[in-house]
């Protein structure tokens, strides 16, 4: 995401596709991977994460069924894309 920032490219995401390998893909809902994953795509670094922020954020995705991926506080650096778990 941080590429795609930086290279101008955000707009023209349409589609995401993220794909787990090793122990990650192995844990992944066990260890939380997959929440790791959705708040790392909407920008939220880890130090910066608030648990009790999390849940509220993940039902909201979920119920929207969309994503504001992105990375920093300018608009242009974000894309709100589907999202399907």
């Amino acid at each position: 995401v941080k590429l795609l920032v930086k290279e101008g490219l955000m707009s023209s995401v349409g589609r995401m596709c993220v794909e787990l390998r090793g122990s990650l893909a192995l844990t992944g809902i066990g260890h939380y991977t997959n929440k790791a994953v959705m708040l790392g795509l909407a920008g939220v670094r880890p130090a910066d994460v608030k648990p009790e922020e999390v849940e509220p954020f993940l039902r909201e995705v979920e119920e929207a069924g969309q994503l504001l991926m992105g990375f920093g506080d300018e608009a242009e650096k974000h894309q709100l894309i589907d999202f399907d778990e």
